[in-house]
């Protein structure tokens, strides 16, 4: 590959002499850069007069900013003034004698890290003022006059090279003075010898430490651990075990803390034993950390709390530690040793090493416990760790990082204390994809739009949500949107699988790496066999199913010729560089190895099908095989065109299992979801027969009394799948959208001996309604509030009450908060506010769905409740289908889900009244509202809050919550992810009730 295109923009500010020496400077740097750089090289000198317009220059800069390049420098010689650079990028001369330091400070003080190489030819009456300002090392290069000779040399080491070694490879080649921005100076005569190799070192590490080693498609793309980096969350065995849990799942509880980050526990504790999965981000979190303690040691970044005053990281693979047994000793003397040889510009001294740990100001990072060979010598370089922590390293701080499996036998003792680090949270996951998308020069609205967007389809897509939570994973996924136009997640999972599994198989050349063995194609081959063999164990015997190391280099030497070593070579690749393998444990001197996602190996498998003639036919019974079945429809769908009929064919065959009536009921909703699944996607190009014999099984599948007998979860996949071509969304009045609440005497509240019950749910007692009234079967559905927002809803001033309108304006909310719900047009609106709810109201009520002279509004709490339990004159039901909680009747915690379920999927759970999903799914809003005298920090101690009240339990909600009874007040302003709502309509003549 040849080297990169380079571009500079170089520009100075000349006196009214027509041949200044800036001027001089200005055309020497262009034309060496030309004459060095050759045709890849373009150079654009700039000389301006402070006389003259600055339009030229604007210009200039403005068109050389627009022309694409991979790689640019600004570089500004002289006196030259910048003036928002960052905002408008445009270089402005001011009519003023001398430099106009204070205004270049600011605006070049918000340069990103990386992202220009400035470098300045000054009056040596400036640098001392230049000196203390707060501007990113690897950003500005401060260089004396005479910079013509020694650029384009230092220009043209960067077509392999970053930018900091630009800064360090000047550094070498200046002959006057220099100095580095807001950086202790090495070269200060009062400095030490030690003093200034530790700062030499530190620049050196900072930049090894920062570099980015994953982008494959981009490899000139100047990102940095600091560009991306997100905090990672760990759990200890000293944090309460629930706190994750209960901040996740329970909304009662908004004030739990959350987990401490990586950087928390750093500061907390003196020796850490990091622990997580391929991808979950330890050796990422320790050279981030490596780079803080970096910038905090040369003094241009804030000290890191927890680290030494002047700290100096030292980093250590665990993996190059040689044959010898692994003691304290050798450990250290090995660490030593590695200073030497770590490739960099400039290493630590070992003398100065040593000294440092006399007095705690090392922070030894050592890394990969796990990729010590064999048990036994992790084992001793576990207790060698534990001694060394305890023995020489007593003052310093250590760090270790290991997998799960190899944890669970080589755990350090104390002082260590194990961290485990945690999957991301989705609003990690946004926060690090806004990050990512930053590098497209995109604004920041449209990084976090991209960001949000993102987030939002992983929650629709169960099994890449999962797998996007691996901070490397998720990087993955942001190479594959950064190189499209949209940058949005494929349609279907199978291209993503594949874009992932083809970048994860890549070569991401490291630095002192061996490269890949065999090509791209061939390894791609590799670990399809593996997958093959892997999933054909846990068929046979479970999740926890391994394949020794050695029978993994043995199929493929089999399969694809290969000699012993070569095959032994692939399978380390795919574990200890692609991260597509892991190891679990050690069986008889050698690592079992499982694939590091299910998914994966899932969609493997599924291509390995579409090689053949058969598809997985005799497996689709098998729930194991569900994903297996929907990759294997998809991909002959998405890439084998030719090869349609096939997938067509399978489809059919579960419809035909799906449609028999000899079928149990079980069996008959596992195919109506594995076919419903299958074409969820494909609907527009599959066979006109196959979608019409589909729909055709809705029917089945809202008679309550097989919905008893089929998996909740079926019914929740096959609903889901259905989506917009629900009937319940196509023809709702023909499937009785309204059910009566007839008058007469209801129970409402708890019994008193009822355990979970609160305060608020007594005293209960039998209560009246009077009058006629209806209630809607089912929550309102994503189709059915966009028709409220489509019809302009949210900008008619008619539909909003006076308080509901000052919501609106100053929220300046156009849909709900998260908008649109494409798959979910079946489910129950989201994302909503009570007055959301209200107003649609006052929309569907000029909409006269029953005619003219109904109104529609919200359920009162006696009303809703009324309608949960049916007419009864004592307490009976604590749930809308009996006294006991049946989690086949309801969307609860156990299914897991992110996100509702659709309506009509628990048909076996309606009231006595006929009402679906008063209990589970959403949160609904109710009329009745409390005036309390709770305290809101936002208002002033003497005035009282609104609140309004929720009934009735969500999908994350656990069985005491989903009791009829339960009231939860909520603030009517909240647009949650659970909430939604159901309404009444009643003769307009009618006064309201209880």
């Amino acid at each position: 590959m040849g080297k990169p295109s380079i571009s500079a923009f170089v520009a100075g500010v000349a006196g009214d002499q027509t041949t200044s020496g800036v001027e001089a400077n200005v055309l020497a740097i262009a034309q060496t850069l030309r004459n060095q750089l050759g045709p890849r090289f373009r150079a654009e000198p700039v000389v301006h007069r402070p006389r003259a317009s600055g339009q030229d220059l604007i210009d200039q800069l403005k068109a050389w900013k627009d022309d694409p390049g991979e790689r640019r420098w600004l570089v500004l010689v002289g006196d030259v003034f910048v003036d928002d650079l960052e905002d408008t990028l445009t270089l402005r001369t001011v009519e003023a004698q001398g430099f106009e330091l204070k205004k270049l400070c600011r605006v070049m003080g918000k340069v990103t890290a990386g992202e220009w190489v400035v470098v300045l030819d000054v009056p040596q009456a400036h640098v001392a003022a230049i000196e203390a300002l707060d501007w990113p090392t690897c950003a500005v290069r401060v260089v004396g006059p005479g910079v013509a000779d020694r650029l384009p040399d230092a220009l043209l080491a960067m077509g392999t090279t970053t930018n900091l070694d630009l800064a360090q490879r000047l550094e070498g080649k200046t002959q006057g003075p220099e100095v580095r921005l807001n950086e202790r100076d090495a070269s200060d005569p009062a400095a030490t010898p030690a003093a200034a190799a530790s700062l030499a070192y530190l620049r050196a590490l900072y930049e090894a430490s920062g570099v980015l080693h994953l982008d494959v498609r981009d490899p000139n793309a100047r990102r940095t651990i600091g560009d991306v980096y997100v905090p990672v969350f760990t759990q200890g065995p000293q944090d309460n075990g629930e706190l994750r849990e209960r901040r996740n799942r329970n909304r009662h509880d908004p004030e739990a803390p959350p987990p401490g980050t990586a950087h928390d526990r750093f500061a907390k504790g003196r020796c850490l034993f990091i622990v997580g999965d391929p991808g979950s981000g330890k050796t990422t979190f320790m050279r981030k950390l490596t780079q803080d303690l970096c910038a905090a040691g040369l003094g241009h970044g804030e000290p890191v709390p927890g680290a030494p005053a002047d700290p100096l990281p030292v980093w250590f693979d665990l993996s190059r530690l040689g044959a010898e047994t692994p003691t304290a000793k050798a450990l250290l003397e090995a660490t030593w040793a590695e200073l030497a040889c770590a490739g960099l510009a400039d290493p630590l001294p070992p003398e100065v090493a040593k000294a440092a740990l006399k007095t705690g100001r090392l922070v030894l990072l050592y890394d990969g416990l796990d990729e010590v060979p064999d048990a036994q010598r992790r084992r001793q370089m576990a207790e060698a760790l534990t001694k060394l922590a305890a023995t020489q390293a007593k003052l310093c701080k250590v760090l270790v990082t290991c997998r799960p499996a190899a944890a669970q036998d080589a755990q350090p003792g104390e002082p260590f204390q194990r961290i485990d680090l945690l999957p991301f949270e989705d609003d990690q996951l946004g926060q690090a994809t806004e990050r990512w998308m930053r590098g497209r020069q995109e604004t920041a609205a449209d990084a976090a739009g991209i960001a949000e967007r993102l987030v939002r389809d992983l929650r629709e897509r169960d099994e890449i949500h999962a797998l996007a939570r691996n901070p490397l994973n998720l990087a993955m996924v942001c190479v594959v949107l950064f190189h499209q136009r949209d940058a949005r997640l494929p349609d279907g999972r199978a291209e993503l699988y594949d874009e992932l599994i083809t970048l994860l198989l890549e070569d991401r050349k490291k630095p002192g790496v061996p490269a890949a063995p065999l090509t791209a194609r061939q390894r791609r081959r590799a670990i399809t066999e593996l997958a093959v063999a892997w999933w054909a164990r846990v068929c046979a015997e479970g999740e926890d199913a391994t394949l020794g190391e050695g029978a993994c280099a043995d199929r493929l030497a089999t399969a694809m010729g290969l000699d012993p070593d070569t095959a032994q070579a692939v399978v380390r690749f795919l574990d200890e560089r692609a991260g597509l393998l892991v190891w679990r444990a050690v069986h008889r001197g050698e690592r079992a190895l499982r694939f590091s996602h299910r998914s994966l190996a899932e969609f493997l498998v599924a291509c390995r099908y579409t090689e053949g003639a058969a598809g997985p036919t005799d497996h689709a019974h098998d729930s194991n095989w569900r994903e297996v079945c929907l990759l294997y429809v998809a991909e002959l769908a998405r890439a084998h065109t030719g090869s349609k009929a096939a997938a067509w064919a399978f489809v059919g065959e579960l419809l035909d299992r799906a449609h028999e009536p000899s079928n149990p009921w079980r069996d008959r909703a596992h195919f109506a979801r594995l076919a419903a699944e299958s074409l969820a996607d494909w609907r527009a190009v599959a066979p006109r027969e196959l979608v019409t014999r589909l729909d055709a099984l809705q029917l089945e599948f809202l008679d309550a009394e097989p919905a008893h007998q089929m998996p909740l979860a079926d019914r929740v996949g096959f609903w889901t799948a259905i989506g917009g071509h629900s009937l319940l969304v196509a023809e709702p009045e023909r499937y009785g959208r309204w059910v009566d609440l007839p008058p007469g005497t209801y129970w409402r509240g708890a019994a008193p001996d009822d355990a979970d019950a609160f305060d608020s749910e007594k005293p209960a007692g039998p209560i009246e309604l009077t009058g006629a009234r209806r209630i809607q079967r089912w929550p309102v559905t994503v189709a059915e509030f966009a028709a409220f927002v489509e019809a302009g809803g949210y900008t008619e001033r008619g539909w909003w009450s006076e308080p509901g309108s000052a919501w609106r304006e100053k929220e300046g909310a156009l849909t709900p908060s998260v908008w649109p719900l494409d798959r979910e047009r079946s489910h129950p609106i989201r994302y909503v506010s009570w007055w959301e709810a209200e107003a649609y109201c006052a929309w569907l009520t000029a909409q006269a769905p029953l005619g003219v002279g109904w109104t529609v509004r919200l359920p009162t709490e006696t009303e809703w409740e009324a309608a949960a339990r049916g007419l009864r004159r004592e307490m009976v039901n604590r749930y809308p289908w009996g006294i006991d909680d049946d989690p086949e009747c309801r969307v609860g915690h156990e299914l897991s889900l992110r996100r509702a379920g659709p309506v009509g999927c628990c048909p076996n759970g309606a009231s006595p009244t006929g009402t679906w999903g008063q209990s589970g799914n959403v949160f609904e809003w109710c009329l009745s509202y409390e005036i309390e005298a709770r305290r809101d920090p936002g208002r002033p101690t003497d005035q009282a809050v609104m609140w309004t009240v929720l009934r009735g339990g969500a999908f994350g909600s656990s069985p005491p919550d989903l009791r009829v009874s339960q009231r939860i007040p909520w603030l009517p302003a909240d647009r949650e992810a659970d909430t939604g709502f159901r309404c009444v309509v009643e003769p307009r003549a009618a006064t309201l009730g209880p």
